[in-house]
């Protein structure tokens, strides 16, 4: 086969597959959107849903099927021509914004699939809501007889042990009369007062609280219920929850203090017990031990529940020396798989809080 003859049989080929790929084109079904992107701008939340429409043109040559479209939220509704569009006609995917509870700025993707190439369109909707004013009911969702409050929880979350932490909570007075609280506080290392003393209906306040550790005197979590009467009256009582969690300040630790300081080892931070026939007590032994130069002070032992009893055989740990920690868990009212946490704090400025873990499998004795 000649040179010519070559060149000849590839130029035909090539047209003929230009040529069937016009033909393939020709019967692509095209859409064409008159705008991908719409921007809603500002706009105020308690205005309500928000409905937009894409417009779009089949240029091809055969009928339009939308298949499915898709929002990339739940906040966002579509609805679309549900006939085929035939070529150089019209159609449209309509979508419905709900704005409540979603201020701020917002790009929405709504995903339209139909039989085009590609198969799939991306169009945006932009804009920004303008958050409405929230009732009393919603910024004070906890209502104690017409005192609301986002929380009745007061937490002071991390107290050294040599300090008095501050906190506050929100209130509202959402009654028809004055509010005064009298507080029902036995606990010397908490303080706790209304601001102000007297809450006007419709007014603000706060409920102020001060925790000293000090006095506490106790390490680890802290979970206190301190109770009020509203206006006098026994039968409506609020009740705050104040949490802490109190640690050792080592920020006065000299660098050679830091070198010397004890350190905390436990054997396994783990122990299976294995199975257990509800109602047995299973007993079970950690070791700790202390690598450190000085003495290692076991400041507290808390379990997670009170089915768990511990029995440490001394408090202060000599330099190299360890002792047992034995954990007797009682499976009476237990049932399937248990995993129980026991914090340990010791005088350890490297590792303040040692977590240990009991677990283990409970089942019914067989009759």
């Amino acid at each position: 086969m000649t040179r010519i003859l070559k060149i000849s049989l590839i130029f035909v080929l090539a047209l003929s597959l230009n040529n069937v790929n016009a033909q393939r084109k020709a019967k692509n079904a095209v859409i064409s959107f008159k705008q991908k992107v719409i921007e809603l701008g500002k706009f105020k939340e308690e205005e309500g849903p928000k409905t937009v429409k894409y417009e779009f043109k089949n240029n091809g040559s055969v009928p339009i099927l939308i298949r499915n479209v898709n929002a990339s939220c739940g906040c966002t509704t579509p609805t679309w021509s549900k006939e085929p569009i035939p070529p150089k006609a019209k159609g449209f995917i309509e979508v419905k914004f709900d704005p409540k509870n979603r201020p701020g700025g917002f790009e929405k993707s709504i995903s339209v699939y139909a039989n085009t190439q590609p198969a799939y369109t991306v169009l945006k909707l932009k804009g920004r809501v303008i958050p409405r004013e929230k009732t009393p009911a919603e910024r004070f969702p906890t209502n104690y007889f017409g005192l609301r409050m986002r929380s009745s929880s007061i937490p002071f979350t991390r107290v050294k042990n040599n300090q008095t932490k501050r906190s506050q909570i929100a209130i509202y007075n959402d009654s028809k009369e004055d509010i005064k609280l009298e507080f029902d506080n036995y606990r010397k290392y908490i303080k706790i007062k209304m601001e102000p003393e007297v809450l006007k209906p419709k007014q603000k306040g706060f409920i102020v609280a001060s925790f000293d550790a000090s006095v506490k005197n106790q390490f680890g979590a802290s979970y206190d219920y301190i109770r009020a009467n509203i206006n006098g009256d026994e039968n409506k009582r609020v009740r705050f929850l104040c949490t802490a969690s109190v640690v050792e300040d080592f920020s006065k630790l000299t660098p050679e203090q830091r070198i010397n300081a004890p350190k905390v080892r436990f054997n396994t931070k783990t122990v299976d017990f294995g199975e257990a026939i509800a109602g047995e007590k299973k007993t079970v032994e950690f070791i700790i031990e202390n690598r450190g130069k000085d003495d290692l002070f076991i400041r507290r032992i808390r379990p997670t529940c009170g089915c768990t009893s511990l029995a440490p055989t001394k408090k202060v740990l000599k330099s190299g020396e360890s002792i047992p920690l034995k954990v007797v868990f009682d499976t009476r009212g237990k049932r399937g798989r248990v995993n129980k946490t026991i914090y340990v704090t010791t005088n350890d400025p490297s590792n303040p809080t040692s977590i240990l873990r009991l677990v283990g499998n409970v089942r019914l004795a067989k009759k």
